[in-house]
This record gives C-alpha cells, sequence and structure tokens, in this order.
C-alpha cells in the first residue's frame, strides 16, 4: 500500500516535466551544499545537466510541493528497457523516512509503469533512512546496501608489491576500451555488482559504462593520469583496470577496480590502487573516494587495508519485470 500525507500536510506531487529549472533553485542549492558536505563532491556539473533536462522537459519524475514551493524531487531517464533513478533529494525540513518512502513509491510507480520499462535500477545516496523493500512492489524491489569510502592519507607510502612478470602497467587510453570491456563482462560474470549494474553483464552494457565514465559528468571529470591498466605482455590485452575522475577541488574518487578472476588475490589491485593514488597526491588531491557493496567483502578488505574508512552507507535499488525473471 502506497504511503499517504496526513491531512495537516499541506503538499502536493507535481509532474516533473511541469516545472522549468529555476523552479528548483532553492532545492538544487541546498542539494549542492548537501554533496559537498558528506560527500566532498561538487555537484555543479549534475546540476547543470538537471535544470538542462528540466528546461528540454526531457526528465520524467516527480516533485513535491508545500503550497507550491518544491521540497522535493526524483526523476529517472530511459535507456532502452531500463528506467534508472538519477536523484531522490528532500529539503532537510521534509527529509524523514515518510516523505523519502512517500516520493521513491511515486517516482517507481511511474518508472515501473512508463511504456517499454521492464527493469529499474538506482543510487539513493541521499537517503536519511533506508527503504523497506519487502512492503514495496510485492517485494519483487530488492536492495543492496553499499559504502561510500575515502581516504584522506594520501601523504602515507604505500609499499610496492610485485606483480607476474608478464604484466605491463600503462596510463589509460582509448584504444583499450575493447579489451577493458570484455574484462569487465568476464569479472563481472555472476558477480553481485552485475545484478546492481546490469550493464556490467554484457560487452555492450561495459562499452556504455566506460563511454559514460569517460565523457559523461556524473562520475566527475575523467582523470586520465590516475587511471591505469595492467596488461598481459604477450597479448597487450587488459587484466585489470582503475578508472579515476576528479570530483571537486582536490577530490578524487575510483569510478571502477576491475581485476581478471585468475589474477586475484595476487596483489594485482592493491598495486593499481597505490599507483592511482600516488598521482592523485601528485595532482594535490587531499582526499579520494569510492562506493563499493558491502557484500563485497574482498574488495571492502582491500580498501580499509589501504587506508579508506566508510563515511555513509546507502542503498542500491533493483526491480526487473516478472515477464523477464
Amino acid at each position: 500500500m502506497a504511503a499517504s500525507f496526513p491531512t495537516s500536510y499541506n503538499i502536493e506531487t507535481v509532474d516533473i516535466k511541469l516545472l522549468h529549472g529555476v523552479s528548483l533553485e532553492p532545492l538544487l542549492d541546498e542539494q549542492q551544499q548537501y554533496w559537498w558536505k558528506h560527500f566532498r563532491w561538487d555537484f555543479t556539473p549534475s546540476r547543470q545537466l538537471i535544470t538542462q533536462c528540466l528546461d528540454m522537459r526531457s526528465l520524467s519524475g516527480a516533485v513535491l510541493t508545500n503550497a507550491g514551493r518544491p521540497v522535493g524531487y526524483s526523476f529517472f531517464v530511459q535507456e532502452g528497457y531500463k528506467a534508472l533513478i538519477g536523484d531522490l533529494f528532500l529539503n532537510a525540513e521534509y527529509r524523514n523516512s515518510f516523505t523519502e518512502r512517500f516520493l521513491f513509491e511515486r517516482v517507481f510507480h511511474l518508472a515501473t509503469n512508463y511504456p517499454g520499462i521492464q527493469r529499474v535500477e538506482g543510487q539513493l545516496l541521499t537517503l536519511s533512512s533506508p527503504l523497506e523493500s519487502e512492503s514495496i512492489c510485492n517485494n519483487q524491489l530488492q536492495m543492496y546496501r553499499r559504502l561510500f569510502m575515502m581516504t584522506t592519507k594520501l601523504g602515507q607510502t604505500l609499499e610496492a608489491r610485485p606483480t607476474k612478470s608478464n604484466l605491463q602497467f600503462d596510463c589509460w587510453a582509448t584504444h583499450y576500451s575493447d579489451s577493458a570491456a570484455h574484462l569487465i563482462t568476464h569479472t563481472y560474470m555472476d558477480h553481485i555488482d552485475s545484478r546492481i549494474n546490469n550493464q556490467y553483464s554484457n560487452y555492450t552494457g561495459a562499452r556504455r559504462f566506460l563511454d559514460n565514465t569517460l565523457h559523461q559528468s556524473g562520475c566527475g571529470t575523467f582523470c586520465q593520469a590516475a587511471s591505469l591498466v595492467a596488461l598481459h605482455r604477450p597479448s597487450q590485452e587488459v587484466r585489470a583496470l582503475c578508472l579515476a575522475s576528479l570530483v571537486g577541488p582536490r577530490i578524487g574518487h575510483i569510478t571502477q577496480l576491475c581485476v581478471a578472476p585468475h589474477l586475484a588475490n595476487q596483489g594485482l589491485g592493491y598495486e593499481l590502487l597505490r599507483r592511482s593514488l600516488g598521482t592523485f597526491r601528485e595532482l594535490g588531491c587531499e582526499a579520494v573516494g569510492l562506493t563499493v557493496t558491502e557484500l563485497n567483502k574482498r574488495a571492502v578488505q582491500l580498501y580499509e587495508g589501504i587506508g579508506f574508512r566508510t563515511i555513509h552507507r546507502f542503498q542500491a535499488c533493483v526491480w526487473e519485470s516478472l515477464d523477464t525473471v
């Protein structure tokens, strides 16, 4: 059963297509401050894109208003048969489990009933409390706990570890994209992260993920200097990679760390991170963040061993139509 507001609330739900970007400026101001305070992340590029899309009427979603004033919003974008929930944010006065659930259920309903949509994905970073998936969509909605981790220990010296002699390291270059997409597809086969983001589950999706990472602002500005590949010398195939971006003044972010399964637990992920963090330090960064699924214990242990600490816990949600499962 969907949540409803008490009659004492002067709350209305408005189609996001009916509002211009300027209407959400005060809310976006608060959201920009929130992202910097909690994640050390400059929300400006995302904000500009959201405003542009609002003015173009290209977003689908809902806005909560109180006496006509926007106090929260959420939207999704269609990507083929999939809807990606791009954001869900509420004014601090209204940011509680009740209003968050109300807004999520509204946008979730819109997404699952949108023509052609068979899957919904979302990363819900700004929720103040977890959503209980059991009471949403008859338990079809799956929730996964994720961690936002960060290190400020860029000044520490990490000891280099030996790797296989048939591997060589190189900075990222575009011509590695094809081999990297195959690596991602192979590595994430049957992995929990491919349940959360099914782009990882096939070559076409992996190429789209790489293109978005390199050219879109959602994960910050791609930082080629801190992005590395480990190559198999004879074949020059990518056997591991670390992609990085800049998400704020002197703030870095690891957007992807991927090691071929047959090379796992041999220190390759550590060495890629060590080199990437060293480059961030040379660039003057004072902190580096990343996100990881909590159940991915091996990755969490690696990050903690290097100095990353969890600063925020959040949920990723996934829904698939019964017609596709």
